[in-house]
C-alpha cells in the first residue's frame, strides 16, 4: 500500500503475496484472515489494481508455485493483470513477474533477484524521482 500512495517509493519487490480476490475466495480463503481483505477495498479494485496504482514506477512480484497460502489460478490471474495495467500505462517494462518453485518463501534466490532487480532500476534514478 505504501507503495501505491508514497511517491517516496521509487521501486517495489512484493515477494509471496500477490493474488485475486475472486481466485483466493474460490481456492483459499480458509489460509487467510480478514487482514487480507481490507473492508470495502473490492468496491474500488483487487489487489493487482492497488498495486498497480503505483504506476510508472517499476514492481518486481514474486510467485511461489506451491505456495500454501497463495492458490496458483488466483496468482496467475494477478499476474495477468498487472501485465495488463501496466502495458495499458504505457509501460509494460515496469512490472515485472516471476513465477519460483516450492512453498510460500522468500529464498536465497529469489533475496538475489530482488537486490539486484532493485541495484538495476534504482541505480540511475535520482533521489526523489520516480523512474
Amino acid at each position: 500500500m505504501l507503495y501505491a500512495t508514497c511517491p517516496l517509493v521509487r521501486a517495489a519487490v512484493v515477494a509471496g503475496m500477490m493474488f485475486t480476490y475472486m481466485g483466493q475466495i474460490e481456492q483459499g480463503i480458509d489460509t487467510h484472515t480478514w487482514m487480507v481483505f481490507p473492508g470495502e477495498w473490492t468496491r474500488h479494485g483487487d489487489w493487482p489494481d492497488l498495486l498497480a496504482a503505483g504506476v510508472p514506477s517499476p514492481v518486481l512480484v514474486m510467485y511461489n508455485k506451491a505456495d500454501r497460502l497463495f492458490p496458483l489460478p488466483a496468482m496467475r490471474a494477478a499476474h495477468e493483470r498487472l501485465s495488463f495495467l501496466y502495458s495499458a500505462a504505457g509501460d509494460l517494462g515496469a512490472y515485472r513477474g516471476e513465477f519460483y518453485e516450492g512453498d510460500h518463501k522468500f529464498d536465497r534466490e529469489m533475496q538475489r533477484s530482488a537486490f539486484a532487480w532493485f541495484d538495476a532500476k534504482l541505480k540511475n534514478a535520482a533521489p526523489g524521482e520516480k523512474e
